[in-house]
């Protein structure tokens, strides 16, 4: 992974292609490098993406539940 950069800001650079990804994708990704199934994985992204409506607006970013725990997530700008 690379040093020096928050996950906030590596899940921020991801979403930039303002493509729909599911928690599965996000934690499989760069930013996390982990099992989806790891314990803890959808909170983490789940907080990252609040910390990054609070800092970008509401509408920065948009949710779309799939099916069960699974979630995608979209940045708009």
């Amino acid at each position: 992974q690379e040093t020096g950069q928050s996950q906030r800001a590596k899940l921020w650079r991801y979403l930039a292609d303002l493509q729909w990804h599911t928690t599965k994708e996000i934690t499989e990704s760069s930013v996390y490098n982990v099992p989806s199934k790891k314990a803890g994985s959808i909170c983490r992204i789940a907080s990252r993406i609040d910390e990054l409506r609070k800092k970008y607006g509401k509408d920065a970013i948009e949710t779309k539940d799939a099916r069960g725990p699974i979630t995608s997530y979209r940045r708009t700008r």
